[in-house]
C-alpha cells in the first residue's frame, strides 16, 4: 500500500474544528462548535445546558459508553440543566436526570432504557 503526500490548508477560527474522513482523505470544518463542551469533557464535568431528550441520551452513550433505549412519551418536550463531575456514577447521574424530567430508568448491564411518563 502506498501513501502518498497530500498537503491540504485548512483555516480555522474560533468555534471552528477539522475532521478528517480517512476513507476520502478530506478534511471538512465543523461550524458552530462549542469548545467549552471540549473543555469540561478535558475537566471531567458532564454539563447539560437546556438539553433536549436526544441530546441527553447522546451524551450518555459518550460519556458511559452505554446504549440508551428510548421508550414511552419520547416527544415530551425536556430541557433538562445539570452538572456532574467525572466521579459520578451513572446509577446517580440517572436519579438526577429522572427526577427533575419525571421519567423511569432501567440499567442492565450496557443498557440504558430511558422511559418517559
Amino acid at each position: 500500500m502506498e501513501f502518498q503526500k497530500m498537503h491540504y490548508l485548512l483555516r480555522l477560527t474560533t468555534a471552528i474544528i477539522a475532521l478528517f474522513s480517512i476513507s476520502v482523505s478530506t478534511f471538512a470544518q465543523s461550524k458552530g462548535f462549542d469548545i467549552s463542551r471540549m473543555d469540561n469533557w478535558k475537566a471531567g464535568r458532564l454539563i447539560f445546558k437546556d438539553a433536549t431528550l436526544p441530546e441527553i441520551a447522546e451524551e450518555l452513550q459518550n460519556w458511559y459508553g452505554v446504549k440508551v433505549i428510548l421508550t414511552g412519551n419520547t416527544s415530551k418536550k425536556i430541557h433538562f440543566n445539570g452538572e456532574f463531575d467525572k466521579d459520578k456514577d451513572l446509577r446517580s447521574v440517572m436519579k438526577a436526570i429522572a427526577f427533575i424530567n419525571g421519567m423511569n430508568y432501567d440499567l442492565e448491564g450496557e443498557e440504558l432504557t430511558l422511559t418517559v411518563e
